[in-house]
């Protein structure tokens, strides 16, 4: 290639400056129209009314170039005559190609346009206010019916209906707890709602206040306002007398101790069907409670046998326990862990005891191998020989 093709070798022309081949024209040039593109990106292509309403603006440019002042109402083409237009997409979807010219509106599509938005604007104000206006009336109705139920929450409350007398109160399920023993502890609720009762607590001091009493239950009735108290008592298995030619019992044997009959109106007999047992005890004896259940379990057993009926149990001696029988009395001795097989010893005996029932006086079994036949004084017992009779 010569030297005449090559274009840094041609002259330059007259009046022609020379070109700056350097890196910096490159770089001035290059951040020159970065910079031109990047502003025509940055400017706005809607205002807040259109982004809130989804009508487009026509206040706004829709492009980067200047607005081209116009006259008259029609627009201003600039597409060459005999060209067919395309069909353009609607003004909120058309985006702005390049290449094509702007469309510019008259002043009057811009003053219809305003229109527009003041009259939108003028509507949506009127809705809010009246939005406004019906949260207000709601909220006016909200307390009134608030105030108006508080009202007769409050009345309904503290109604006479509601409010408890001591008389009106209920005892089932009882055979020794009276009703006037029961006032003393109602009396305190007198005068007060129904619903205010702590039943559980009542039910708690029924139970630690009278010992006949197992558990007790309080419920609330209405219309009217009462309590219904249902107890249930504990089952005695014996009756405890001082002496066999007393009238009545003073205390009861339950499972879980002895029960004072001082402060209740008790029955010989009430507990005649359930086989209470009668127990012969010195008042103001302690036992314990294992002494009281052996002497229950020799109770039962004694019932048990066959061909003699259990009257009585003779404990006033805890030492030296005696089984009154019909047919005669038993000395059983202490109630240790063989008296129940001392107790069986009885039953071979049985027809000697009713051979000699006219001289004999008791049968004592307080010896581990031997039975002893106590006589009744000035008896005389014929006797067979060769069985001689301890007494």
């Amino acid at each position: 290639m010569s030297s005449a093709d090559r274009p840094e070798d041609l002259p330059l022309q007259a009046g022609a400056a020379a070109p700056d081949l350097t890196m910096d024209y490159w770089k001035k040039g290059a951040g020159a129209d970065s910079a031109g593109d990047a502003g025509a990106e940055k400017q706005p292509s809607q205002s807040v009314f259109s982004a809130r309403s989804g009508i487009q603006d026509p206040l706004v440019k829709t492009g980067g170039e200047p607005e081209e002042a116009t006259s008259g109402e029609g627009f201003a083409s600039t597409e060459p005559e005999g060209e067919e237009t395309a069909p353009q997409a609607p003004a909120h979807k058309r985006r702005k190609q390049k290449g094509q010219p702007r469309v510019v509106k008259s002043r009057r599509q811009l003053d219809r346009a305003r229109r527009r938005q003041m009259n939108y604007l003028q509507r949506r104000r009127e809705q809010k206010k009246m939005r406004v206006f019906y949260n207000r009336i709601r909220l006016v109705f909200k307390l009134c019916f608030a105030l108006l139920w508080m009202v007769l929450l409050w009345e309904l409350m503290h109604s006479a209906l509601w409010m408890y007398k001591p008389a009106q109160f209920k005892l089932e399920n009882r055979q020794l707890l009276q009703n006037a023993q029961l006032a003393p502890l109602v009396q305190p609720l007198s005068g007060r709602p129904i619903y205010a009762i702590d039943t559980g607590k009542l039910a708690r001091r029924i139970e630690e206040r009278f010992d006949i009493v197992d558990r007790a239950v309080v419920r609330r009735r209405m219309f009217p306002a009462r309590l219904d108290i249902q107890v249930m008592e504990k089952t005695p298995w014996a009756e405890v007398y001082a002496d066999d030619k007393q009238a009545g019992p003073y205390g009861l044997l339950v499972p879980g101790g002895i029960i004072s009959l001082v402060e209740y109106r008790y029955q010989p007999a009430l507990y005649t069907n359930n086989g209470v047992e009668k127990v012969l005890a010195a008042p103001h004896t302690t036992f314990k409670l294992s002494y009281l259940d052996r002497l229950r379990e020799i109770a039962w057993q004694a019932r048990q046998l066959k061909g003699l009926s259990l009257l009585s149990v003779d404990v006033r001696n805890p030492q030296v326990v005696v089984l009154n029988f019909q047919e005669i009395p038993v000395i059983l001795g202490r109630l240790d862990h063989n008296a129940a097989e001392r107790l069986v010893r009885i039953v071979p005996l049985l027809p000697k005891i009713r051979e000699f029932r006219d001289g004999i006086e008791s049968v004592d079994l307080r010896w581990e191998n031997q039975a002893t036949f106590h006589q009744k004084p000035n008896a005389k017992l014929n006797l067979p020989q060769n069985e001689p009779m301890q007494g």
